[in-house]
């Protein structure tokens, strides 16, 4: 009895590791301040396809990755637009930084990290356990249709897998 038990809880701690918000979802409503203090509401690129970079602007994972978002958007062009978020409060300020480190050809801004986690739909009990990058996909109709896992696996946060994702949502 004790070792099913055990192995019960393992599997269910297991699960909320991975745990996400349901994919396809609506997107939630979230504002990107940029460093020139234009403010960017999410729902403003509706019509679009979106990727949503969650970071933290010293993370080297999100620099790798705002990196190979700068390749997205030279290959798809205007058809994919890319934001980063830095979503710490500590960390908010660091934008021109972290735009001139990674060579991002996309804006960068920050926003509230209770409202980011709002969004991702990730509770601030899971804040500790939340790896960065997050990213979201959004497709032309505002629905979030890719998310990474708490973890940051996923086929958002994967250079190679996002590429197929971006082409299909394009073509939508």
């Amino acid at each position: 009895m004790m070792k099913m038990r055990t192995l019960a809880a393992g599997l269910l701690l297991a699960l909320t590791l991975h745990a996400a918000a349901p994919v396809p979802r609506p997107a939630g409503v979230l504002t990107v301040l940029e460093p020139s203090g234009k403010q960017t509401p999410l729902a403003s690129l509706k019509g679009n396809v979106v990727v949503v970079q969650f970071l933290l602007t010293t993370c080297p994972h999100c620099q790798a990755f705002s990196k190979a978002l700068n390749k997205i958007t030279t290959e798809f062009g205007p058809k994919v637009k890319v934001i980063g978020v830095a979503f710490d409060p500590a960390d908010t300020g660091n934008a021109p930084t972290y735009i001139k480190t990674t060579g991002a050809t996309f804006p960068v801004g920050s926003a509230d990290k209770l409202k980011v986690l709002q969004f991702l739909g990730v509770s601030v009990m899971d804040y500790p356990r939340l790896k960065v990058p997050q990213v979201v996909v959004i497709d032309k109709k505002g629905m979030i249709r890719s998310q990474t896992l708490l973890n940051g696996a996923g086929q958002a946060g994967d250079e190679i897998g996002i590429r197929p994702l971006l082409a299909a949502l394009t073509k939508e």
